[in-house]
């Protein structure tokens, strides 16, 4: 017997040398893994618009080029889903590790997709939104009433709708469920560019530590770093939540703060007069919201619900 071995690979994480070779592998495994596993590309892709039937195909390439003023366009990906006589097509554009996706970019293959007839423009990065239908990238031409809509998916979200997938609701093909768990196997390395949340940025320290002498201020240099990051962290928390309980969790917004600036503005204006980030999920099946606050100042970390009392 030899005295060291490893199961095999189905997506090998070597090789990887550069972040271009991680992106492009990444890529190739999720829409590959997406045409083969009905029940990945349905909780992925119906959000967006795509067909719900458990019989509609979904199709997939990779490294698609477009002639656009002059010059070649590489978007990363092309994925279809065909139902009857109804085809939904998005472009997608793939980062991982620390790059960050770029606002001229994916303004320049939203306005492919829109020459194309195309009905999304997909972006994946390690980028959290704070809440579904929210952007991570500021920037974008993009519009309520736009014909073709940008969504965006966080490798986290990916990976936890995996995970949530293969814990809840089993997929019935055995060569599927391999395929699937491979999939997760191979986003959960760090070699594959996949990362979930694990830092609050480089201003944390120095935001904390104002906090604590109350000499912060708005114009603090990184207080809106950490606030976007809090919002990250409370959006990584309810995925992974879901992934466990195989239930949504929503994160909550008071009114008012449902615009992304309203809400960074909200959480600026709490943290630099009282130290405090706030936060709300709603998880299925509990007597009320969860509240989270954490309180720079005192060192404290707070969750509760309130609810009212019985009437009778």
């Amino acid at each position: 017997m030899p005295s060291q071995r490893h199961p095999a690979r189905l997506i090998p994480v070597t090789g990887i040398d550069s972040s271009k070779e991680a992106e492009q592998r990444a890529a190739s495994a999720l829409l590959a893994v997406l045409t083969a596993v009905r029940d990945l590309s349905s909780a992925l892709l119906n959000p967006l618009g795509a067909p719900k039937a458990q019989r509609a195909k979904a199709e997939a390439f990779t490294e698609v080029e477009f002639d656009h003023e002059g010059r070649k366009v590489r978007p990363d990906g092309l994925v279809t889903v065909s139902y009857g006589e109804r085809v939904w097509t998005a472009l997608m554009e793939v980062k991982t590790g620390p790059d960050h996706l770029d606002a001229d970019q994916c303004n320049l293959y939203w306005d492919i997709a829109r020459r194309e007839g195309y009905d999304c423009l997909l972006t994946i990065s390690n980028e959290i939104a704070p809440a579904p239908g929210l952007h991570p990238t500021t920037g974008l031409r993009v519009t309520k009433a736009s014909k073709v809509r940008v969504g965006h998916l966080s490798w986290t979200a990916i990976l936890t709708t995996a995970r949530r997938i293969q814990k809840h609701t089993p997929v019935e093909d055995q060569e599927q469920a391999w395929i699937l768990s491979e999939l997760i196997r191979y986003l959960a390395h760090p070699r594959s560019g996949a990362s979930s949340f694990n830092d609050m940025g480089p201003h944390w320290a120095s935001i904390r530590d104002a906090a604590r002498t109350s000499t912060l201020t708005r114009k603090t240099d990184g207080l809106d770093d950490v606030v976007t990051r809090w919002d990250q962290l409370i959006r990584f928390i309810s995925l992974s939540l879901a992934s466990d309980i195989g239930e949504d969790v929503e994160v909550v917004f008071p009114r008012g703060q449902n615009d992304l600036r309203a809400r960074h503005s909200h959480l600026a204006g709490r943290l630099a007069s009282s130290g405090v980030l706030d936060a709300a999920l709603r998880i299925p099946k509990t007597a009320g919201d969860l509240t989270v606050e954490a309180d720079l100042r005192a060192g404290q970390l707070l969750a509760f619900t309130s609810f009212g009392a019985p009437q009778d």
